[in-house]
């Protein structure tokens, strides 16, 4: 076992046993892990092996990956090796959000973040919900994928624009804006390869 593992291993214990009841590790974009030499991937499976060996019952591993169209669950999980795959005991699947589904998120993210609410905010400050209508209608025209990941990356855009628009005076992200800033917007969004 190596120093790392004895040493992540050692302050999860410790973590579960006065702390926490449980300890949650979420490992984001693991779909690059193809992308890495094979000595970086094996060092990885056996540190994930090492770790589950030595922790307590109550460590939970997310592992989250994104796939391309038509791709399976087992062919990312395959990358994992057999040592890690074994100990794999759930998988969720995301499916692409509706346009209902669509609304409730991004409702819910911008009232995860928003402090004290303002009575002149309305419930998807500091878009207008046509920009969100419009942002929804540009995603599924591009078809790309009506997941979080590019939800995220397409308001994340969107307000980094606002922010950096020097002659921009409304508070709120209009249709309009979106519309004028739309390449820059959607150029950070991943589009499916097929």
């Amino acid at each position: 076992m190596s120093d790392k593992v004895r040493t992540v291993s050692g302050i999860l214990n410790l973590l579960t046993g006065t702390i926490a009841s449980r300890i949650f590790l979420w490992f984001d974009d693991l779909e690059r892990i193809g992308d890495l030499p094979g000595r970086e991937v094996y060092g990885f499976q056996y540190f994930i092996r090492d770790l589950l060996d030595n922790v307590p019952n109550n460590l939970l591993i997310i592992f989250n990956m994104t796939l391309l169209p038509g791709e399976k669950v087992e062919d990312r999980i395959a990358f994992l090796g057999d040592a890690i795959r074994y100990r794999i005991s759930d998988k969720i699947t995301v499916q692409p959000l509706t346009k209902d589904d669509y609304f409730a998120y991004v409702r819910d993210l911008l009232n995860c973040y928003r402090l004290k609410p303002q009575p002149t905010e309305t419930e998807f400050f500091p878009f207008e919900k046509p920009a969100l209508e419009f942002i929804y209608l540009e995603l599924k025209t591009k078809q790309i994928p009506l997941e979080p990941r590019n939800i995220n990356n397409a308001l994340s855009s969107a307000l980094a624009a606002a922010i950096n628009d020097i002659e921009k005076k409304e508070s709120v992200i209009t249709k309009s804006f979106v519309e004028k800033h739309h390449a820059d917007i959607f150029s950070k969004i991943s589009f499916p390869k097929g």
